[in-house]
């Protein structure tokens, strides 16, 4: 019954935030968004301790001041995220991209060109909720795979959102493969994010020098399947745009070994790391467990 609550009332909280950045000039709403997201570091600090264990280890170089720095960052730039959604979630497609603006599209363009689907990956960076939105608004068809969200409240409206916004979802829990197979045969864009911790199911790669388990299905479905494989990320601007970057991904099509997967999700996370290395204040995974599963002969 408490959880039930407790969930009810985040569910509140969310809604309110969105009824006052719905009424909001839009001027006001990146300001909004960061003072939003500065609460919830004060109030809300969920995992705000293990995300500064995790940046002390990425940057060692970096003194505790600008690791806390980075932590904050974090916690506003999810405020902007979800202020972003009141802009996003209620306007058209055209006034979308007035905000959207794309570097290496073409790259996305000789991908769909192939008649294939084209497998779309990136990770929580920048900001990764608008990015599925902005490619639907650009005319692209677009399937993304999600994990439910544990507040049934929440899931309810976030998934009304997001296909209000043009956006299919598969849900990760179930028969995910077989939606995935049946859109790439729809020659549609399907979106994973690599990011997360894969458990032992996934191949471990290099990641800001640690062995980090990461989901191995997308390389695995690209190289069996002969389906172009790209990168998007959604980078958020100074004045409340987004500049949406996409890079190729190169594969050897019919190589499946361990090898061959393990190389294209190295190349993946490497690109990655990257992007966090330049704002690292615009990763949430800093708040994840990244690096929770470890090699099988580490203690």
């Amino acid at each position: 019954m408490l959880k039930k609550i407790r969930q009810f009332f985040e569910y509140i909280f969310v809604v309110l935030i969105f009824g006052i950045g719905r009424f909001l000039p839009e001027a006001f709403l990146l300001g909004f968004g960061k003072i939003l997201g500065g609460v919830i570091y004060y109030c809300l600090p969920i995992r705000k301790k293990h995300a500064i264990a995790s940046l002390q280890q990425a940057f060692p170089e970096k003194d505790l001041a600008e690791i806390h720095a980075i932590v904050y960052g974090v916690y506003q730039n999810l405020g902007r995220i979800i202020v972003t959604q009141c802009f996003f979630s209620q306007h058209s497609a055209e006034a979308i991209l007035t905000k959207v603006e794309f570097v290496g599209e073409d790259i996305l363009k000789k991908a769909l060109a192939q008649d294939k689907g084209v497998i779309v990956t990136s990770g929580h960076l920048g900001d990764w909720e608008t990015l599925g939105a902005a490619l639907a608004a650009a005319g692209y068809p677009i399937s993304l795979v999600v994990a439910p969200i544990r507040n049934p409240y929440l899931q309810k409206m976030v998934t009304e959102n997001r296909q209000r916004m043009g956006v299919r979802l598969i849900s990760k829990k179930g028969m995910a493969v077989r939606y995935i197979t049946r859109d790439l045969r729809e020659k549609r864009c399907v979106g994973m994010l690599i990011d997360q911790d894969a458990g032992h199911s996934g191949v471990l790669v290099d990641f800001f020098g640690r062995p980090a388990s990461t989901p191995k299905g997308p390389a695995q479905y690209a190289l069996k399947r002969d389906i172009p494989i790209i990168m998007v990320f959604s980078f958020p601007q100074d004045d409340g745009s987004l500049k949406m970057v996409v890079e190729e991904v190169d594969i050897t099509p019919g190589d499946v070994s361990e090898d061959a997967v393990q190389e294209v999700t190295q190349h993946m996370t490497s690109r990655l790391e990257y992007h966090i290395r330049q704002k690292p204040e615009l990763w949430f995974g800093w708040l994840h467990r990244r690096w929770k599963t470890k090699r099988p002969s580490a203690k």
